[in-house]
């Protein structure tokens, strides 16, 4: 992704042979680094949501290690 948007940024009508080509592509990019951007803060919060679930998991199997201990005793 991050090669195709470098890619996207060097485009101008020289390269592209079109200046409506050159817009069309400018566009497009400002849209899909919209996208990557909404696409790496969900990323985000996915991961901080496993790590908390995996915290709360620890937590829950510590709490019931602790209590089957006590009734063995």
């Amino acid at each position: 992704m991050a090669g195709a948007m470098h890619a996207l940024e060097r485009s101008a009508p020289n390269v592209t042979g079109h200046l409506q080509l050159d817009g069309a592509c400018e566009t497009f990019a400002d849209s899909w680094k919209y996208g990557l951007k909404q696409l790496n803060e969900s990323l985000n919060a996915i991961g901080e949501g496993m790590t908390a679930t995996a915290r709360s998991g620890r937590q829950a199997d510590e709490a019931v290690r602790i209590a089957m201990a006590g009734q063995a005793a």
